[in-house]
């Protein structure tokens, strides 16, 4: 039951995130590091920028390195 949660929760996060402007992807990105977020929640906005070819407006980032 519990993992069916959290995977609810992920989902939900992602369809979220998909409503972002690129730049305020990118402000959150460097925001979430700055305030030491979780490496989980990171970690989604990695991929999403990874999904839109944005990774070059970060600097290094934790999941995905090109």
């Amino acid at each position: 039951m519990r993992a069916c949660l959290l995977l609810d929760q992920k989902l939900l996060e992602v369809k979220l995130m998909n409503k972002l402007s690129d730049e305020l992807l990118i402000e959150s990105y460097f925001k979430a590091k700055e305030l030491k977020l979780s490496y989980d929640f990171i970690q989604l906005i990695e991929v999403e920028l990874h999904r839109r070819s944005l990774e070059k407006y970060t600097k290094k980032m934790t999941l995905i390195n090109k």
